[in-house]
């Protein structure tokens, strides 16, 4: 039988995350437009769209990602059921609680849903194209990346997608450039971090490669590309050795 202090901390923290995903979902149309969420989150009023869409996002990912993602769809259905029609932020929210689930199709289908309603949804193209890489579809992953920077040309997120998948699609120059941005304005992420590394690799840049290797080490000594590029870079290995791939997807 639960303890009362942990029922009642329990129900504290679920009271929290209620408010919390309750107030991102707020269905309102005023709160629906540029205009309002630019007035919730505190931005300036002569912010560009893809800034305070970016914004938004993130700003969604940080509550999803503390709270429950599970929680947070059923909130954002419960919600949804009393819409005319449903925003695109919140058809993004509901695909990047299914991306933090792992469940890639669903978030592709619900970012494809926010698209439909505002195909100029950059947050939402970038949502799509990582959910895309982690199914192995780089292709669509690249597309999808290239979309958010049509309207976004230096978000950050599109930007590690798109250097990952380049590399996997061996554009290794292309990795390389959409890395160096991507880590301009997030340095600590691994993704855009490795497949910059696993490109000089490639193209015999062991200086370079070993560099990034050894900041991916520093963060995580257990990291995948870190310890085969180092490995490989030591004894003088192949990274494809019997048609392996090194990287990790972080």
């Amino acid at each position: 039988m639960e303890h009362p202090d942990d029922r009642t901390w329990r129900k504290k923290i679920e009271e929290g995350f209620d408010r919390r995903i309750a107030d991102l979902s707020n269905q309102n149309d005023r709160m629906s437009t540029p205009e309002g969420l630019m007035a919730k989150y505190g931005l300036a009023p002569d912010m560009e769209a893809r800034d305070w869409e970016s914004e938004f996002l993130q700003k969604m990912q940080e509550e999803i990602r503390k709270g429950d993602p599970l929680r947070a769809i059923e909130k954002l259905d419960f919600d949804m059921l009393s819409c005319y029609q449903v925003p695109a932020v919140n058809w993004a929210m509901r695909g990047l609680a299914n991306f933090v689930l792992g469940r890639w199709s669903n978030a592709i289908d619900d970012t494809s849903e926010a698209l439909r309603i505002d195909p100029g949804f950059a947050p939402a193209y970038a949502v799509q194209a990582e959910a895309y890489l982690r199914k192995g579809d780089a292709a669509n992953a690249l597309d999808a990346a290239d979309l958010a920077l049509t309207f976004h040309p230096d978000y950050p997120w599109a930007l590690g997608v798109r250097a990952s998948a380049c590399y996997l699609l061996r554009y290794l120059d292309s990795a390389i450039d959409a890395a160096d941005q991507a880590l301009e304005t997030e340095p600590k992420w691994f993704l855009p971090r490795e497949a910059r590394a696993l490109s000089y690799y490639q193209l015999g840049r062991l200086d370079e490669a070993v560099s990034d290797a050894r900041v991916l080490s520093a963060a995580d000594p257990d990291n995948v590309v870190a310890r085969r590029i180092l490995r490989c870079a030591t004894f003088g290995f192949k990274i494809f050795e019997n048609g392996e791939d090194g990287t990790s997807m972080s």
